[in-house]
């Protein structure tokens, strides 16, 4: 399962470094027409160079951590994947919850804006926020403090897990749904103005509907993280060692989701702005 897990790990991450070169170049041209949203642009280029660095390094310390298992370690591969107490099983358990801690942050971030910055709405995602940082810490630090050897299965350490990504799994279906919500209500108003508007005989009112569009972005990103979330949390739950894999997989999966969100919304812009431009006499 450890292999397995470096394997799929460094086949997501490929994947992950070039959604994270096409969401770069996307965030860096966008938005155009001399529109000046800078902090925006800069916003959305710090998370996806923070996601990458800590997917990159949950890479390397799953490298490492092999090489030190199956040649460099007197004590063999068992001895080392069963030490919790390592400081590179500590790091990958930190790596974790840093990129979920960025991942949600961003979403309860997204939430707020589009409440104009309401705070009562996104108080419960807040507290889901903080319970998953505390089990982060939580998890670090018993962790380290393990004297015998054992799995991430252990007894001790499944109620912390098991509220770990319970919080995430919670935070990002009330999250996406808030947002999502908000953003149909807003369509809605839309649609009813442009239907008593001379709008509607216009080539624009014709064109796929911007806010749909970000809507399905949203859906599919949200069900994308949650869908990884809740088979991380099965394998955990079931005591598989497939959890291994699940949890190397779905810190690249986070960044994916994220880069996804700002490629096509930027692509779909890009594809309005052509087509208002060929129907300009």
């Amino acid at each position: 399962a450890q292999i397995l897990g470096l394997f799929l790990q460094s086949v997501f991450y490929g994947l992950f470094c070039i959604s994270t070169a096409a969401c770069i170049h996307s965030a860096w041209n966008f938005p155009k027409r001399g529109q000046s949203r800078s902090s925006v642009k800069w916003l959305m280029l710090t998370i996806a160079g923070l996601l990458w660095v800590v997917g990159t390094l949950d890479v390397i310390l799953e490298v490492v951590r092999h090489v030190d298992a199956f040649i460099t370690s007197p004590e063999g591969p068992l001895a080392k994947f069963t030490d919790l107490s390592d400081w590179i099983n500590i790091c990958k358990t930190t790596d974790i919850g840093v990129q979920t801690f960025i991942g949600d942050s961003l979403l309860i971030y997204r939430c707020w804006v589009i409440y104009n910055e309401s705070w009562a709405v996104i108080s419960l995602p807040l507290i889901l926020w903080v319970g998953g940082t505390v089990c982060t810490i939580l998890g670090a630090t018993f962790e380290s403090k393990f004297a015998t050897r054992s799995t991430l299965n252990t007894p001790v350490l499944a109620p912390i897990i098991y509220g770990f990504w319970a919080s995430t799994i919670a935070l990002n279906i009330i999250t996406t749904s808030l947002i999502v919500y908000r953003i149909w209500k807003v369509h809605q108003l839309t649609t009813k103005f442009r239907r008593n508007s001379i709008l509607t005989e216009s080539s624009s009112a014709k064109r796929p509907s911007y806010l749909m569009y970000i809507m399905r972005i949203m859906i599919d990103s949200g069900v994308l993280n949650t869908s990884m979330s809740v088979i991380t949390l099965a394998t955990y739950v079931s005591g598989s060692n497939s959890l291994y894999i699940t949890s190397n997989v779905g810190i690249e999966v986070s960044g994916i989701a994220f880069n996804l969100i700002i490629i096509r919304a930027a692509a779909f812009t890009e594809s309005q702005q052509v087509q208002t431009t060929q129907s300009i006499p």
